[in-house]
C-alpha cells in the first residue's frame, strides 16, 4: 500500500511507461490529437481524510509539444498538470465543471487543502476538429485509448475513496470499454452508482456540470456529495465493527 505521494507517483511513472508503449496505435489514428493529460499526485491528496477523484469526459486541448512515448515527455506533461493546479488560478476556475468539483471537495473535506483532490479524464486526449477547436475523439481513438488502461492504472495507484464521473450518459459506452466489469445502478435522477471499479471506491456518474447548469439541476452536485458522505460513514462503521469483533 502506498503511503506517500512520492511512492504513488513512482508507481504511476512505471504504469505510464508500460501503457505508452502502445501510444503509436492511438496517435496513428488521427494526426491532430492533443497531447495526453497525465497526473502527478500531490501530497495534499494523499493526506486528505477522503481521497476524491473527479473524472471528466476528455480534454479540451492539452499539452505542450512533448513526446509522450519518452520519459522526459511524460514528465513534462505531468509538470503541466501540476502547474495547472486544478484550475485554481485560471479563468477556468469559475466554470461549471470546476465549480462542481470544488463544491464536492468542500463537502467531503471541509477545511482541507483546496487542491487536495485529483482530476483526470475518461479519455485523456481530444481531437482537432475542422474548425480548429478540440473536441470529442472518435470512437476509434476512444477504443485505442481504453486499450492502454490509463484511467484504470490511475485509479489502482491513487486508490481514491470517492470518484465522481462528470461524463454523462453519452460516455457510458466508453466507461464500459475502460472497465469491462462495470455495472450501473440508478440512484436518483441524473445519478448512477458505478460498481466494479478497481479498488472498489464509492463512485457515481452524473451529467457534465455544463449540462446540469443548463438544465438548472445544480442540486445534483449536493446530492452526490451527501450520498458519498453517507457511504463513507457507513464504510467506516463497518470497518469499526470488524475491528471490534476481531
Amino acid at each position: 500500500m502506498f503511503t506517500s505521494a512520492q511512492s504513488m507517483n513512482d508507481e504511476l511513472t512505471e504504469r505510464y511507461r508500460a501503457a505508452f508503449e502502445g501510444w503509436p496505435a492511438v496517435s496513428n489514428l488521427h494526426h491532430s490529437l492533443s497531447q495526453p493529460q497525465l497526473m502527478r499526485i500531490p501530497e495534499s491528496y494523499v493526506s486528505s481524510d477522503i481521497r476524491l477523484m473527479i473524472v471528466g469526459q476528455e480534454t479540451g486541448g492539452w499539452g505542450r509539444q512533448e513526446d509522450p512515448t519518452t520519459e522526459q515527455g511524460r514528465d513534462e506533461l505531468r509538470n503541466e498538470y501540476t502547474e495547472f493546479d486544478l484550475a485554481l488560478k485560471t479563468t477556468w476556475r469559475t466554470s461549471p465543471f470546476w465549480e462542481a468539483a470544488y463544491q464536492i471537495r468542500n463537502r467531503l473535506n471541509p477545511g482541507g487543502a483546496e487542491n487536495g483532490f485529483l482530476w483526470t479524464n475518461l479519455i485523456p486526449v481530444s481531437e482537432q476538429l475542422p474548425s480548429g477547436k478540440y473536441g470529442r475523439p472518435s470512437s476509434a481513438v476512444a477504443d485505442a485509448v481504453c486499450a492502454l488502461g490509463l484511467i484504470a492504472a490511475e485509479i489502482e495507484v491513487a486508490r481514491p475513496h470517492v470518484i465522481v464521473f462528470f461524463t454523462g450518459k453519452s460516455r457510458d459506452a466508453v466507461i464500459r470499454r475502460a472497465f469491462p466489469n462495470i455495472s450501473f445502478v440508478d440512484v436518483a435522477q441524473d445519478i448512477v452508482s458505478l460498481r466494479g471499479l478497481p479498488e472498489a471506491p464509492v463512485a457515481y456518474r452524473t451529467e457534465h456540470p455544463h449540462t446540469l447548469w443548463r438544465m438548472r439541476r445544480q442540486s445534483v452536485i449536493d446530492q452526490i456529495a451527501n450520498l458519498a458522505l453517507q457511504a463513507m460513514t457507513a464504510s467506516k462503521g463497518e470497518r469499526a465493527g470488524v475491528l471490534t469483533r476481531a
